[in-house]
């Protein structure tokens, strides 16, 4: 998808996002959960989900876990350093 009014990358966008939702539920002291697609472990810019930079901004995070991404070498041959 192409978004021509996006400044910067559709990760950095959602992370900005979750930030300034952060900074308006604060008051409130409501609690900030995202689900993130488990392909985001190894391959975050294919769903735009930086998992570290969106943890920072929540309070827990759910990783959506679909059969289709447990085929061999899909995941575990893939897996960043901060796992």
């Amino acid at each position: 998808m192409v978004f021509p009014t996006l400044k910067g990358t559709a990760e950095r966008s959602i992370t900005t996002f979750l930030a300034e939702t952060q900074k308006a539920l604060k008051p409130y002291g409501a609690f900030l959960g995202a689900s993130v697609f488990g392909i985001a472990a190894t391959r975050p810019e294919d769903v735009a989900q930086d998992i570290p930079s969106m943890a920072e901004h929540l309070d827990y995070v759910s990783a959506i876990v679909y059969p289709s991404h447990w085929s061999p070498g899909v995941l575990i041959s893939r897996l960043p350093k901060w796992i």
